[in-house]
């Protein structure tokens, strides 16, 4: 009976430590109707509607603003953050928050505050489709590698992706939408810092370069094709695909630029300029 009693105790013990560590450490609130869960994990939930509050003595450009995030004293814990329904990310909301490797935002979200995730060690984010603003410095310091944005983007700020050299030359700025060549344009003069006899100087760079469109690098052409501005899917039932202006369908079922076309009477006028891409001599 004794046996019995202490194998049960050990598995109501088992239990309830289980329990504890799947369980919340905190909830705060982070706005009017915000709502933050950070569980065990180190997963951060947040939820709500309208807007999320400001954090941090950093953060000059919108009142009111508090003094520190209510979750500062578990910052060190949190790895991922998850944020829906709101409108914006507070400024300073993760700020030097350097344990979060993952963040999802809902497409709700239309701007990101001033320091809201820098030092943050995230290498990839998807920006929401419906953003419209990133505040300063938002994802200073963090090994971006690829940055997917939307052309909805209609003003950041010239250091909001950080000002290091080293993960602006490695990151990838892939641009949803129709209207990437705007997206371009944002990144023709973004500041880029470096150190000049000791000093922090901080230089307008173009980096439009790394600016390109959505699926044309990434489209798997098992079962996608590139139709000149978007990844589709392929048809199936043997049907031509659709390709965009500019654009036609190749025997292999895929979109090829249109070549330029010019009219020779003489083979003999060809130049050494005969085999440069996107150009096709026909004779008459």
């Amino acid at each position: 009976m004794k046996h019995l009693i202490f194998a049960i105790a050990l598995i109501f013990f088992a239990t309830q430590a289980n329990a504890e560590t799947a369980g919340i450490v905190g909830t705060w609130t982070c706005g009017a109707d915000c709502t933050a869960t950070l569980d065990s994990e180190g997963n951060m939930k947040i939820t709500g509607s309208g807007k999320m509050s400001n954090f941090n003595p950093r953060c000059p450009q919108s009142k009111p603003c508090t003094s520190d995030s209510p979750w500062l004293e578990y910052q060190s814990q949190i790895k991922s953050v998850d944020i829906q329904g709101v409108t914006n990310v507070g400024e300073g909301a993760f700020y030097t928050t350097g344990s979060i490797k993952q963040i999802s935002l809902g497409d709700s979200i239309t701007s990101i505050g001033f320091d809201a995730f820098s030092s943050s060690q995230i290498r990839t984010i998807e920006l929401p489709a419906n953003l419209t603003y990133i505040g300063a410095q938002a994802f200073e310091g963090a090994p971006l590698k690829t940055i997917i944005i939307s052309d909805k983007i209609a003003t950041m700020s010239s250091d909001s992706l950080g000002a290091y050299p080293s993960t602006l030359k490695k990151a990838k700025i892939i641009c949803r939408g129709d209207n990437c060549d705007r997206v371009k344009e944002l990144f023709k003069e973004y500041i880029v810092e470096s150190r000049v006899d000791g000093k922090y100087v901080y230089t307008p760079t173009d980096i439009s370069s790394s600016v390109v469109l959505a699926g044309e690098d990434n489209c798997d052409s098992s079962g996608y094709y590139w139709s000149g501005k978007f990844c589709h899917n392929r048809p199936t039932d043997g049907s031509v695909i659709e390709c965009d202006d500019g654009w036609y369908a190749t025997n292999k079922d895929v979109c090829a630029r249109i070549k330029l076309r010019y009219t020779l009477p003489e083979a003999d006028e060809l130049t050494s300029n005969d085999n440069e891409n996107m150009i096709e001599w026909i004779f008459e």
